[in-house]
This record gives C-alpha cells, structure tokens and sequence, in this order.
C-alpha cells in the first residue's frame, strides 16, 4: 500500500464525518 492512497482515504473519511456532522447540527438548530 501507498502512503499516498492511506492519506487521500483519511481526507475522504474526515470530509464525510464533518459533513455528516455539519447536517446534524443545522437540523438540530434548525
């Protein structure tokens, strides 16, 4: 395995969990 493939597959997954994360927030505030 590629170091380059392990950190685009950790951006991807911090992305997902603070978008996951943002749309919680809006519909508890909303």
């Amino acid at each position: 395995m590629q170091h380059i493939d392990i950190i685009q597959y950790t951006v991807v997954a911090v992305r997902i969990t603070v978008g996951c994360t943002g749309a919680c927030l809006e519909r508890v505030r909303g």
